[in-house]
């Protein structure tokens, strides 16, 4: 039976029925779903009963964190055997996942492209003299928005609003770089690892970017064990830009 480690650093325990609705694991499949909840975060009531066939850990920590970044070392600590899938509690598994999932090899690192949902906001702002598209509520570089096939129905909607702006912004395809993950050019729902890869390797606490750090140094050590899927198996920060 293949193991599923799924983490998710929790500040907004409301948003768990969601994440547990879209974990569609086959009979095949043992699920160890870790909830750690961020300093002074009441947990959820009752998640452990909702669900029989997933083992659903919770913990609470006593020391706030910097981007739940210590709440993902601590189930890392947990973790000793199995894949790990990183879901922040603004996500939820794309349906696509579970399909793909079922032929996943032991020891390897996969990663895969991820959807920005129709009803995602995108703003257009004037950056270093140049147009720029960004997911709503940030300007980092890090940012922003990837136009791939489904991107484009995205941009598409935006330009809408925008349609002077249709020949001046520059799209950014590929600035999340699945196929070679790198420091700001990852997302932690790209990728998903075989436990035995990730080794010592842990998220750096205090850094706003460690997800990029932390995915870069694994996936430099274990380069020979990496598979990319070209196809849209996760989502970007699902919840959080519907409820926005």
């Amino acid at each position: 039976m293949k193991t599923l480690n799924i983490i998710t650093p929790c500040c907004r325990p409301s948003n768990l029925k969601f994440l547990l609705e879209s974990i569609q694991a086959s009979e095949e499949t043992k699920i160890n779903w870790y909830v750690i909840y961020d300093k002074e975060i009441k947990p959820a009531q009752n998640i452990s009963n909702l669900h029989n066939s997933i083992s659903i850990i919770e913990h609470a920590m006593d020391v706030k964190s910097v981007s739940g970044n210590n709440l993902r070392n601590w189930a890392l600590n947990q973790i000793t055997e199995g894949f790990v899938y990183f879901l922040d509690d603004d996500n939820i598994f794309n349906p696509n996942f579970w399909s793909f999932f079922d032929s996943f090899e032991q020891n390897r690192f996969y990663s895969f492209l991820i959807e920005f949902t129709p009803a995602q906001n995108i703003v257009i702002r004037k950056f270093e003299n140049q147009w720029h598209l960004f997911t709503a509520g940030t300007t980092k570089d890090s940012k922003r928005v990837k136009i791939t096939r489904s991107g484009m129905q995205t941009f598409e909607l935006a330009m809408k609003s925008y349609p002077e702006l249709l020949k001046t912004v520059p799209l950014y395809e590929n600035h999340l770089y699945p196929c070679n993950p790198k420091v700001d050019h990852i997302d932690s729902s790209m990728c998903c690892v075989d436990r035995n890869l990730i080794g010592d390797s842990r998220f750096k606490e205090t850094a706003y970017n460690a997800d990029g750090i932390f995915l870069e140094e694994v996936f430099l050590k274990s380069i020979d064990n990496f598979i990319y899927i070209d196809e849209y198996l996760g989502y970007y920060n699902y919840l959080n830009k519907l409820n926005s």
